[in-house]
């Protein structure tokens, strides 16, 4: 994912640029329109960790200004401009990039609080008067470079670097935070399998969401196993063979899921 703000944007980044000098407010019509169209050109996934944006509300998403809008609480020198990764929350801030379209992007609220005040900008010592070009960041910057040349998002939801500017970016949101990262996607999962109506439900459901990229197979697996009488291998097979399940799916496969589905709703339920 590459945000492209295109040609017919123009006018709304106009106005959002005119805003500068003013108190940030995300209540400027001007704002309000940015969030959403940023929303549609990211696919309503956040830009850091990929994760779907489920709602555009206030605990869903976050409209994450990329360098720093303001000053940290007591940033001083040399923090302030020292280059140390450690330091890097410790800002003077960029007021001027406010409301600068290309500083602005969707996150969810996970991202938004590990990264905090992270200063990305290379050279710290002297402030831009234009909004720097890619090469002045330390990390994949959404709106200049493409997120899969820096980061592998795994299948189960881990994260992989790929060049130095991404493991930027894993380090400062907290990607590589795995029990962490397990317990936010197997949340969604959870969530999935409480509401099914049903193991047959549940699955259909919980294939959707992997296909979606919303959650590994192994949050889905362990999702399954904590309201389903199964372990985790009929859990993952069950899901393996649902993901082959589709259109032209050979008959054997459907007969395979089948037979399962009848054998864990013999079984007494979990008590709960």
């Amino acid at each position: 994912m590459q945000i492209k703000l295109r040609p017919q944007d123009s006018k709304l980044l106009k106005k959002v640029r005119a805003l500068k000098g003013n108190e940030w407010s995300t209540g400027q019509d001007a704002v309000v329109e940015l969030r959403k169209l940023l929303l549609q050109l990211q696919n309503r996934r956040c830009v850091y960790c990929q994760s779907p944006i489920e709602a555009d509300g206030i605990g869903y998403r976050e409209l994450e200004h990329i360098l720093p809008k303001g000053a940290s609480r007591a940033c001083k020198l040399p923090r302030g401009h020292s280059e140390d990764f450690d330091h890097r929350r410790s800002t003077f801030g960029y007021s001027d990039f406010s409301y600068e379209p290309l500083n602005l992007a969707i996150s969810c609220a996970d991202c938004n609080n590990s990264k905090g005040m992270f200063d990305s900008l290379i050279n710290r010592k002297r402030k831009p008067i234009r909004y720097p070009a890619a090469k002045r960041f330390l990390w994949f910057h959404p709106h200049f470079h493409k997120y899969s040349e820096h980061i592998t998002l795994n299948e189960n939801f881990t994260f992989t670097k790929r060049t130095d500017g991404g493991d930027f970016v894993i380090r400062a949101c907290k990607l590589n935070l795995v029990e962490s990262l397990e317990k936010r996607f197997l949340a969604r999962a959870v969530t999935n399998v409480v509401h099914a109506d049903g193991l047959e439900h549940a699955v259909d459901t919980i294939a959707a969401n992997i296909r979606g990229k919303i959650y590994g197979i192994e949050q889905g697996a362990k999702a399954l196993i904590r309201r389903f009488n199964l372990n985790m291998v009929e859990a993952e097979t069950v899901l393996q063979t649902k993901l082959t399940d589709s259109v032209d799916a050979d008959i054997k496969v459907r007969e395979d899921l089948r037979r399962m589905f009848r054998v864990v709703n013999a079984r007494p339920p979990l008590k709960s």
